[in-house]
């Protein structure tokens, strides 16, 4: 499959997942008159993706039904060969600073979210094979726009959830998905 078609297939599903949101969000207000609500958390995450072991930390500020978040991924090749074989080298790495802004859907315990913005995504991919594990270094450079799907269930001060993020940009196309914890007001 092309990367064009799965950029495409990412950005219908993202605009599913947005309008499921906002559909929860008209029937939980036809339903109720809610009254202004805020709160923010710090999380981290650990996650998967083309790259390979994805770590994640964010800040996120909800007011209302709007979210605000600032985060950092950082994505490197697992390399664990207890055989002693070479490895493919460069060694693929990524790093990406973004801020989003999303919707979200407050439920009890339970917080749905979707979010886009704009951030910075940088790092190393293979290039064309120059011999049998060498591959010419690409460094990655360029802005892009992040968005992420996640679920989180509060308890108290602590949160526990997960979801799916991503990056479509010029270079690089970034996905995968991740379980997280959080701490911070609800």
């Amino acid at each position: 499959m092309k990367v064009t078609s799965i950029k495409k297939i990412f950005l219908i599903l993202f605009l599913l997942s947005s309008s499921f949101i906002y559909f929860l969000e008209a029937e939980d207000k036809n339903l109720s008159n809610s009254t202004s609500r805020a709160g923010g958390w710090f999380g981290i995450g650990l996650g998967s993706s083309y790259v390979g072991l994805t770590g994640y930390s964010y800040f996120s500020f909800v007011y209302n039904e709007n979210i605000f978040t600032i985060r950092y991924l950082s994505a490197d090749e697992f390399r664990f060969n207890p055989g002693g074989d070479n490895y493919d080298n460069p060694s693929l790495s990524i790093r990406e600073k973004g801020i989003l802004y999303g919707r979200c859907y407050r439920k009890e315990y339970l917080l749905l979210s979707i979010s886009a913005g704009i951030g910075y995504i940088s790092g190393i991919d293979r290039g064309r094979k120059i011999t049998e594990h060498q591959f010419e270094p690409i460094n990655i450079s360029t802005y892009g726009i992040p968005f992420e799907a996640k679920f989180r269930l509060n308890m108290g001060f602590l949160g526990f959830g997960g979801g799916w993020f991503g990056n479509i940009n010029s270079q690089k196309f970034l996905s995968g998905g991740m379980i997280e914890i959080s701490i911070g007001v609800y």
